[in-house]
């Protein structure tokens, strides 16, 4: 009897051990099934309690193993990750999927040069990864090969229809190639499979500014406001197509916007400043030009802005206030061709033929030698008496097609050929 209980006491523990292995196997399938559906929603933490549950079961699951580095990785768990990654590399250091899962984990890490290694080793053994082509596209952009970078995002996508990710990225890579309209095409496709991508709108439309297509850009950052109303951005860049199909009142209604939000506000004021000298409504254009001012007395627009404003006095016949301005712009810019250009012609107006001279002189070292710089100065140099160096400049003037440089000459060059 005695032997018999012993017997009993042996027995149980075996039995159960038995039960388990038998079903350890299914427990760990069925575990690791359900985390593929938490996985495929997103619900990654979720997830990863089943995969774990999987290769707690089973410690050897392969699958459980490279489906728990995968939701790591999405998490951005990056230590647990190659934690994880050891193991399944003991396991099968030579299967694609380890490999790379190797090299998205390197690419996370900012390793590129050692992700690249590890992808190409993947893809070698197994084309179809998907993942393996997205992770090298990010590699090789960060190394600085595009156009490889763009042939990976494009097999990715390829692979993987519904893969936003890569058609967004290869987007980004054809803009820095400077492929604008296959950038364009990439945001097409990215929109028709999620027509509310906020950002897949307004990335578009900065391409389509970058082309010369305004109208379609306004199309864009229209959709882009109706979709998120707080991206300052899409107004100020609204704003700029208008401005470039002359559609100035639309323009400063969209540069006010921005400001409001306090986004490139310096720029906001000069733009509704220029938008408003184009529809020649004055008062406005100094009013926003001097808030411009006011708001970054150092900004990229501020010299521009003091320019401007030295061209609203010219307008209305105040070249002495004109110079006050003009000298402020060149301070902050003195390679400002445009402000040396009206600087030199308000000197003129008032007289002082050489400062004028001399700023002409100063505008066309700089690179500006269009037809009206050559005109005023061969104007001034005739209002002192040198005929011969003025119409000189009168002949280049006409050469390059200006039509008051004919009259000029017949009036003051009769004697030179």
């Amino acid at each position: 009897m005695i032997i018999m209980k012993k017997l009993w006491y042996i027995a149980i523990p075996v039995l159960l051990i038995l039960i388990l292995c038998i079903l350890k196997n299914p427990i760990a399938r069925k575990s690791n099934e359900k985390g593929l559906q938490y996985y495929s929603k997103s619900e990654f933490d979720k997830a990863e309690k089943y995969f774990l549950k999987a290769v707690f079961w089973k410690r050897k699951y392969q699958e459980g193993l490279i489906n728990l580095v995968k939701c790591r990785l999405e998490q951005q768990q990056l230590e647990r990750s190659g934690q994880t990654l050891n193991k399944l590399a003991k396991l099968s250091p030579d299967q694609a999927e380890t490999l790379g899962l190797q090299g998205q984990l390197l690419v996370l890490l900012k390793d590129f040069q050692g992700a690249l290694e590890k992808l190409n080793e993947s893809i070698a053994k197994d084309s179809i990864l998907a993942y393996t082509y997205f992770y090298r596209g990010i590699a090789n952009a960060n190394l600085g090969l595009l156009e490889a970078a763009s042939a990976d995002y494009l097999k990715a996508q390829i692979l993987e229809k519904t893969n936003k990710k890569a058609l967004e990225k290869r987007a980004i890579v054809l803009s820095r190639l400077n492929n604008f309209e296959a950038a364009i095409t990439n945001y097409d496709k990215l929109i028709e499979l999620d027509p509310s991508n906020t950002m897949a709108f307004f990335q578009r439309g900065n391409f389509k500014m970058q082309i010369g297509d305004y109208p379609g850009a306004i199309e864009d950052f229209t959709q882009t406001i109706a979709l998120d109303n707080t991206i300052p951005e899409a107004y100020y860049n609204r704003g700029k197509s208008y401005a470039s199909l002359e559609k100035f009142s639309e323009a400063i209604s969209d540069f006010n916007r921005s400001a409001e939000f306090h986004f490139k506000t310096a720029g906001s004021f000069y733009n509704s400043g220029l938008a408003s000298l184009k529809i020649n409504n004055l008062k406005k254009a100094k009013e926003y030009l001097l808030q411009c001012i006011t708001f970054d007395k150092m900004s990229e627009h501020t010299s521009k802005a003091y320019h401007l404003l030295g061209v609203l006095e010219m307008m209305q016949s105040n070249n002495a206030a004109s110079i006050g301005y003009f000298n402020r712009s060149i301070k902050l810019d003195s390679t400002f061709s445009d402000a040396f250009y009206n600087r030199g012609i308000a000197f003129g107006m008032m007289k002082e033929y050489q400062k004028a001279i001399h700023d002409l002189n100063k505008c066309i070292e700089l690179g500006n030698t269009s037809p009206d710089v050559y005109f005023a100065r061969g104007v001034n140099k005739i209002s002192l008496s040198n005929y011969s160096a003025g119409c000189v400049d009168l002949a280049k003037a006409e050469e390059l097609g200006h039509l008051q440089a004919i009259a000029m000459r017949k009036q003051y060059c009769k004697q030179f050929p």
